[in-house]
């Protein structure tokens, strides 16, 4: 008999690889919801020059699916957790990069543009 240790840590490389890359989707999505949420308060809240708020023209369901998109990306989050948590680490990772994909995409397709301006422009 093996007296081996049981730890929550990833034993192998591809366990730690994956878990960084369900972080790092999980920490994207957090900052998609952060941003909806705040857009969606600041749309609620602050008004227009007459006084009206963005929302104002909005149907009573107009108004429910302005809240829908962040509770489903909440939902998808907290479902990718709870397949993290019963080991389909790939399933979850598909999950949370679906929508972080686009919204990395641009980080990096702006964050590159900016790199390119700097070093070559004139």
């Amino acid at each position: 008999s093996s007296n081996a240790i049981v730890s929550d840590t990833p034993s192998t490389e591809n366990d730690m690889t994956a878990t960084w890359i369900f972080y790092a989707g999980l920490g994207i999505d957090a900052i998609v919801l952060l941003m909806m949420v705040f857009n969606i308060l600041v749309m609620t809240t602050v008004g227009g020059i007459d006084g009206s708020s963005a929302v104002s023209g909005l149907s009573g369901l107009g108004r429910v699916a302005l809240w829908l998109m962040p509770l489903l990306l909440l939902a998808l989050m907290a479902a990718a957790h709870r397949l993290k948590a019963r080991g389909s680490v790939g399933m979850a990772c598909l999950l949370l990069w679906l929508p972080a994909l686009p919204f990395f995409a641009g980080i990096v397709l702006w964050g590159g543009l900016a790199v390119v301006f700097v070093l070559f422009g004139k």
